[in-house]
């Protein structure tokens, strides 16, 4: 993320830093200055242009790679909203209103009236696929039920529905919030060799120093 910032601003200065090149190369030319100054102020800009670029890489190095951050501060830069489910259709003696206002719910960032339906959702419905969106919405309202969130997370993942890949991302961003950094680890190190969901964000985490 911070990756991406930094480029662009090193893209940025370099443009910079190319468009002052080119107007002082002119007006040495207007002055008539000489060919041999005009070589010697393209040397020094490109030398300004590659310290300049040296010094945004390496600073994006020791503050991202190097730098301390809590599991908290992990998390809540890591987090994001999983996109809502879809309402069940197709058989019309298998009517679906809990569910279906869950997603309503979930879908306008109404977590507790998501979890309150989705506690209520209809049996047929696959239970962990029901226990990942209520996982969430814990994890959204930042409530006190952690632990059990972080249990169910990790049941789901070692499941066999659609979303065990996902489960096991947010299970690891679980053990961050709850700080069991060394479990957490562990969890994306197993998405990273798996190339599962989110492995590349996974691979970012492993390179943060952990902080308590």
């Amino acid at each position: 993320k911070k990756a991406y910032e930094n480029s662009l601003a090193a893209r940025a200065l370099i443009k910079e830093a190319g468009r002052m090149e080119l107007r002082e190369t002119l007006e040495s030319f207007e002055k008539k200055r000489g060919r041999g100054k005009v070589r010697v102020l393209r040397k020094k800009r490109t030398y300004l242009i590659a310290a300049s670029l040296l010094f945004l890489l390496g600073f994006y190095f020791m503050s991202d790679y190097m730098g301390n951050k809590t599991p908290a501060q992990v998390y809540d830069s890591y987090f994001q909203t999983y996109p809502a489910p879809s309402v069940m259709r197709g058989n019309p003696n298998q009517e679906t209103p809990y569910w279906d206002a869950g997603v309503e719910s979930y879908a306008n960032g109404n977590y507790g009236e998501a979890l309150s339906h989705f506690e209520r959702a209809e049996s047929f419905i696959i239970k962990d696929k029901v226990e990942f969106y209520k996982s969430l919405c814990h994890l959204q309202l930042d409530d006190k039920y952690l632990n059990t969130t972080t249990h169910a997370l990790r049941k789901v993942s070692n499941g066999d529905s659609n979303y065990r890949e996902q489960a096991l991302w947010y299970y690891g961003l679980a053990l961050l919030k709850n700080g069991q950094e060394s479990d957490a680890k562990k969890v994306f190190q197993k998405i990273k060799d798996t190339k599962s969901y989110n492995y590349e964000e996974a691979s970012e985490i492993l390179k943060i120093k952990l902080k308590d």
